[in-house]
């Protein structure tokens, strides 16, 4: 299906950078070696099909690089639209500049670009429609994310590149566009030394420290799931999206390869991280329908980290610098070593929402400024997990059956 051998794609590479062959001759040359195309039944050999390019420009009208737009045959598997963009690397080495690929329906469009990302900016305080949030900045654009669209995203990133920053940045735009109707449960296990300082905002109902709380907070948050369960049957409601409930609730956990049972532990504690885990994967399997949003990050990716419950069903995901190719794939998917290949830029990751990837630099935002922009949000009394959310742990393991046996 693909290159065969890493000297055969180097030896392609070269001979069409030392070519004269345009960007488009070029493109095309790849699909080729790529074997981006499809074989009839009548033998005949159906590739992408030309049908414009276009200038593309930046948000001050100039020119940085130029659209390719081709027509993809009926029937292309959607494997080898992956694997285009899991390997992007092949444009980009072989027509020596940075390229984006994005699909549209039945169409495929190349962007060529002149330009490089920036290196960094900060976050805007803008007015998002829907359930949107700002993700990050590519060689041309914003692109935000729809959390009613896709509901849940996992990420992952090696520590101090921008991982727990993009997630101040989701929850500081959620807050400032939905103040009414958003309900945030967080989870930060580097000991709240991030998340903690937000527990007064009212639209924090709870800050889970450490795994006994985390599973009081997942706890309380399957109960709630429950009850909507039997509200959506007694309303005719299918998903929230075709409902008049305005309301979403996000479970938002960093650093979740602390949730991992470890051989040292007793039996109760490795049952607590294990059902701290199936009440994760339950949330990403049952709740989007039911206007909950599932934010599954850790520094560490490996199979065991991230469930593959989890991760089947959460199609947006997104990584930032990672240690190797592995990793790289936990997050990104099978053959895609790119988060691996990044460069050491802090907010410099890799986004991928269904079929679609871009890189792109995410807005940096710093506590004071966030503490700014949600002043008005912040209540005087303290909130505390065990109070806010808390029940007794023989309820717990009671209530924790009840789900499993129904699940």
């Amino acid at each position: 299906m693909i290159i065969e051998s890493i000297g055969a794609s180097l030896l392609l590479l070269s001979a069409i950078r030392t070519t004269n062959m345009s960007d488009k001759k070029k493109i095309e040359k790849i699909f080729e070696y790529t074997k981006t195309w499809i074989t009839t039944q009548g033998n005949e050999i159906k590739k992408p099909q030309f049908i414009r390019k276009e200038a593309i420009t930046n948000e001050n009208e100039e020119s940085i690089g130029m659209l390719y737009v081709y027509r993809l045959p009926l029937g292309l598997p959607y494997k080898k639209l992956e694997y285009l963009n899991d390997n992007i690397g092949v444009f980009k080495d072989g027509l020596h500049k940075n390229v984006e690929i994005e699909f549209d329906g039945g169409m495929l469009h190349v962007n060529v670009y002149e330009t490089d990302l920036p290196r960094k900016w900060n976050y805007e305080d803008e007015e998002l429609e829907g359930w949107k949030v700002p993700i990050g900045k590519t060689y041309k654009e914003l692109i935000t994310h729809d959390f009613d669209a896709t509901p849940h995203m996992v990420g992952g990133g090696t520590t101090r590149y921008g991982k727990t920053n993009l997630m101040k940045v989701m929850i500081t735009s959620l807050i400032a566009n939905h103040p009414e109707d958003v309900e945030l449960f967080l989870i930060d296990l580097k000991a709240g030394v991030e998340f903690d300082r937000y527990k007064n905002l009212k639209q924090v109902k709870a800050v889970a420290k450490n795994v006994y709380e985390t599973h009081q907070l997942l706890t309380e948050v399957m109960m709630i799931l429950e009850g909507e369960k039997a509200f959506y049957r007694e309303n005719g409601w299918s998903n929230i999206v075709e409902s008049p409930l305005k309301k979403r609730r996000f479970v938002i956990i960093d650093e979740a390869g602390d949730l991992v049972p470890e051989k040292f532990m007793s039996k109760q504690e490795k049952d607590m991280h294990a059902e701290c885990q199936w009440m994760l994967s339950h949330i990403a399997r049952i709740g989007g329908a039911f206007g909950f949003r599932e934010l599954f990050f850790s520094q560490y990716t490996t199979a065991d980290v991230l469930p593959r419950q989890i991760k089947q069903n959460c199609d947006a995901k997104i990584s930032f610098k990672l240690q190797n190719g592995y990793s790289s794939e936990v997050v990104l998917g099978e053959g895609n070593t790119q988060a691996a290949e990044l460069e050491k830029i802090p907010g410099r990751a890799i986004f991928k929402d269904g079929a679609s990837m871009y890189k792109l630099q995410v807005p940096k935002i710093t506590d004071n400024q966030m503490e700014k922009l949600l002043q008005d949000y912040y209540e005087s009394k303290r909130k505390d997990v065990t109070n806010e959310v808390g029940r007794k742990k023989n309820e717990d393991t009671d209530n924790l059956i009840e789900f499993r046996d129904h699940d």
